[in-house]
C-alpha cells in the first residue's frame, strides 16, 4: 500500500534562501529590472510559495520543529515583507502578502518581551501546538492555481482541494514524486541562478505535499490497525460554573455529553484541582481535597465530582471505564511559591505528593466507587502559567524532576493496591517537539511505570507505547472541517488509540444573549474552546441555556461510532480521508468532503465474505447537524457513498449473519 513520505531536510535553510533572494531582488530591483529577468514574476512566485508553505505546513513538514522554524523565519522576514507591502503591489500576490503579514504580526505580538532565541522558540512552539498556525484554518484565501497532470486546484492547510478535474470526479491519493525520490533537495553542485532557485523552491513546496494518483475508489482492507480506547473530553473548568445551574440543566448536559442521543463519549477527564491559589479567574480555580499531609476535606469539589459521577453513570463508561484524573497543579505544599500557578514542583516533596495522589485516588475508587483508570500527575509541565495572578493553574515540573515524581506515585499506588487499576500517563507537554527533546532525561527511567504516553499535539509518538491525544481545541465553524480533519489525522496517520477534546464547555468570548451569532462563529478570545457554549453572564441575567456549536455535531460522529474495543481498518485509496471502524456487529465509515462540490466515492471491502446491510447515514454540513440522510447503494461490489459539499458523513453497515 502506498505510503505518504515527508522528506527530512533542513527546512530553515530553504526559507532563509528564499527570503534572501527576495531581499536581493528588492535591493537591486532597478539593476535587475534592466535585464531580461522577469522580476515581478520572481516576486509573485516567492510570496506565493511562502504563503503556500505557511498554509500547508502541517501537510508536508515532517516534524513540529520544522513548523516552528518556518514561522520563526517568517517573523524574521517581517521587515522585508513590510518593505514589499509599501511598494506598488501586483494583484497576483496582494492577498498572499496580506495573509502572510496577518500571521506574522500575530506572532510578533506574542513574542513581545522575549529576550533570547530559546524563549522565542518556546513561545512559538507553545502557540502553534496549542492553536495551530495562526490564521491558516479560518482565512478565506485567493489561492494560487497550479496545473499538474490535468488537475486544477488550490492548496489549503495540509491538503489539496480539487475544484475541477478534467476527467470528472475521482478520488485522490498522495505520493512522493519520482523527481524527488532518493534525491536530496538542492543537491545540484553548480551555482544556481535566481530563476533556478525559485523553480527548485517552488518544486519543493508544490510537488512534495500534493502530487496525487487518480484512482477509481477506495477499498476497506481486511487487516486490522489499532484498537480504540475511547473518545472524550476534559472536565476543566466549566463544572465550577455549571454547578450553579438548575438540576434539570445539569442532567440535560450529562445527556448531551454521555448518552448515545448526545455525543456518547466514552472518556472523561476529571481535573484534580490544586486549590486555585493565585488564579485570578474563579472558574479556573478548582477546589482541592488536600488540607495538610494526611488530612483531607472530602466534601470539597462537589462541582467537579458531580460530572465525574455523571460520566460514570452512563453505559458508555460503566464497566468499560476511560476516566482520567489529571493535575494542572498540586496543592500549595508541593509548589515552590506556595501557589497553584507561577511556581515549580518543589523538589524533596515527591513522597508527600505521591501520598496525596494515592490517598485521593483511593477515596475516589474505593469510597466513591468511581473506577478512575488513569492518572496524569502533571499537565503541561513545561509551563507554570505565571506570573501570579494567573489565568489558570499550572505547576512547572522540570524534566529532571519527572522521573522521581512518577516513581513516587507508582510506589504509593502499589502500597494501596491500585497499580493494576490506575495507569500513569505522562507527560502531557504542551507540544511534542519540546517533549521529544526532553524524553531522554527522564522517560527511560520510568518507562515500565507508565501506561500511556500522552501529548498535546497530532504528531507521532515514541517508544512503542500506546498514545493519547488530549488537546487541540478548534474553532466553532464547519468551514474546512479542520476539527474533523485533525481527528482523522490522529486516528489514521498517527494511529492514536484515544482522543480527548479540550475542553467540552466554554463561556469564553461568547455572550449569546448579546450576540446570538457568536455560537457559530470563530471564538477569537477563548483559544477556540468548547463543544458547548454557555452564557458568561448567567449569574446576572439568569440565562441557563446551553448552546451547541457546529463542532459539537462533528464530535458526535466520532463519539457515537469510535468506541473502546472497536478496531480501525486501513482504507486503500483516500486513506487520509476515510475512517473505517469495525465493531462486533457493524462496520462504520466516516468521510470528509472539504470541497464546495458534491462527489461520490465508490467503496468496496477487501473481505468479500462480508455480508453487509446499510442501515444509517448521518451528515453534518453547513446546513445540517447529524442529519439522517439517504442510504448508500450497492452496485457491482461497491457502495456508492455520496459526499455533500463541505461535509462530514457517517455510514453504518450492519453485519448480516
Amino acid at each position: 500500500m502506498l505510503k505518504l513520505e515527508q522528506i527530512e531536510y533542513h527546512w530553515n535553510e530553504l526559507w532563509r534562501t528564499i527570503i534572501a533572494t527576495l531581499v536581493f531582488v528588492l535591493a537591486k530591483q532597478d539593476v535587475v529590472a534592466s535585464g531580461t529577468i522577469p522580476i515581478e514574476q520572481i516576486i509573485v512566485g516567492i510570496v506565493q510559495v511562502l504563503d503556500l508553505a505557511v498554509a500547508c505546513a502541517d501537510g508536508f513538514l515532517p516534524t513540529p520543529e520544522a513548523v516552528h522554524q518556518l514561522v520563526y523565519e517568517m517573523v524574521r522576514a517581517s521587515p522585508t515583507l513590510q518593505q514589499l507591502k509599501e511598494r506598488e503591489q501586483s494583484e497576483k500576490y496582494k492577498h498572499s502578502l496580506q495573509d502572510l503579514l496577518m500571521t506574522i504580526e500575530f506572532y510578533e505580538d506574542q513574542l513581545e518581551g522575549t529576550n533570547s532565541a530559546d524563549n522565542v522558540m518556546r513561545v512559538l512552539a507553545r502557540e502553534i501546538e496549542r492553536d495551530g498556525v495562526h490564521g491558516v484554518s479560518t482565512r478565506e484565501r485567493e489561492e494560487p492555481v497550479f496545473r499538474t497532470m490535468g488537475l486544477y486546484g488550490w492548496f489549503s492547510p495540509g491538503q489539496l482541494n480539487v475544484i475541477s478535474i478534467t476527467a470528472g470526479p475521482v478520488i485522490l491519493k498522495r505520493h512522493c514524486p519520482k523527481q524527488l525520490e532518493g534525491t536530496p533537495i538542492f543537491s545540484s553542485k553548480r551555482l544556481l541562478s535566481t530563476r533556478d532557485l525559485f523553480q527548485m523552491a517552488s518544486r519543493a513546496l508544490i510537488f512534495l505535499p500534493a502530487l496525487f494518483d487518480l484512482v477509481n475508489g477506495a477499498t476497506v482492507l481486511s487487516a486490522r490497525a489499532q484498537t480504540f480506547n475511547g473518545v472524550g473530553g476534559s472536565g476543566a473548568w466549566w463544572p465550577n460554573d455549571l454547578h450553579h445551574f438548575p438540576e434539570s440543566v445539569k442532567r440535560n448536559l450529562s445527556d448531551l455529553l454521555f448518552s448515545e442521543k448526545g455525543l456518547g463519549l466514552s472518556s472523561y477527564r476529571y481535573n484534580l484541582g490544586g486549590g486555585g491559589l493565585g488564579v485570578s479567574t474563579p472558574a479556573r480555580a478548582p477546589e482541592t481535597f488536600y488540607v495538610s499531609q494526611g488530612v483531607y476535606n472530602w466534601s470539597a469539589d462537589a462541582q467537579g465530582l458531580y460530572f465525574l459521577k455523571a460520566a460514570f453513570a452512563y453505559p458508555n463508561l460503566d464497566g468499560n471505564s476511560q476516566l482520567t484524573a489529571f493535575v494542572n497543579s498540586g496543592p500549595r505544599d508541593f509548589t515552590t511559591n506556595g501557589q497553584s500557578c507561577g511556581g515549580l514542583f518543589k523538589t524533596g516533596t515527591e513522597a508527600g505528593y505521591a501520598q496525596y495522589i494515592a490517598d485521593t485516588l483511593d477515596h475516589i475508587i474505593n469510597t466513591l466507587r468511581i473506577p478512575v483508570s488513569y492518572l496524569s500527575p502533571f499537565n503541561e509541565p513545561d509551563n507554570s502559567f505565571g506570573p501570579v495572578p494567573c489565568g489558570q493553574e499550572g505547576m512547572q515540573t522540570n524534566p529532571n524532576q519527572r522521573a522521581a515524581v512518577i516513581n513516587g506515585i507508582y510506589n504509593k499506588l502499589v502500597t494501596k493496591g491500585l497499580q493494576s487499576k490506575v495507569g500513569i500517563m505522562a507527560d502531557e507537554s504542551s507540544n511534542l517537539g519540546l517533549a521529544q527533546n526532553e524524553y531522554a532525561s527522564w522517560l527511560p527511567q520510568v518507562l515500565d511505570k507508565i501506561a500511556v504516553i500522552c501529548h498535546h499535539t497530532k504528531f507521532a509518538a515514541v517508544s512503542g507505547q500506546p498514545t493519547h491525544q488530549t488537546g487541540n481545541g478548534v474553532g466553532a465553524t464547519i468551514q474546512r472541517l479542520h476539527f474533523a480533519t485533525m481527528m482523522m489525522q490522529s486516528f489514521i496517520v498517527v494511529q492514536e488509540t484515544h482522543y480527548d477534546f479540550w475542553t467540552l464547555l466554554s463561556m469564553i468570548g461568547c455572550s449569546p444573549l448579546g450576540n446570538p451569532s457568536c455560537v457559530n462563529s470563530i471564538n477569537t478570545s477563548g483559544w477556540q474552546d468548547g463543544l458547548i457554549y454557555y452564557d458568561p453572564n448567567y449569574a446576572q441575567n439568569g440565562n441557563f441555556a446551553l448552546y451547541l456549536t457546529k463542532h459539537y455535531w462533528t464530535m458526535k460522529h466520532f463519539g457515537n461510532f469510535v468506541k473502546p474495543g472497536f478496531v480501525r481498518h486501513a482504507v486503500d485509496g483516500s486513506n487520509t480521508r476515510i475512517l473505517a471502524v469495525e465493531s462486533d456487529t457493524a462496520f462504520t465509515l466516516l468521510a470528509i468532503n472539504p470541497y464546495t462540490t458534491q462527489t461520490t466515492i465508490p467503496v468496496s471491502f477487501q473481505d468479500t465474505s462480508l455480508r453487509l446491510q446499510a442501515t444509517h447515514t448521518y451528515r453534518t454540513s453547513a446546513t445540517e447537524d447529524f442529519a439522517s440522510v439517504g442510504l448508500p447503494v450497492l452496485s457491482n461490489g461497491s457502495w456508492s457513498l455520496i459526499l455533500a459539499p463541505t461535509s462530514l458523513t457517517t455510514w453504518v453497515f450492519s453485519k448480516v449473519k
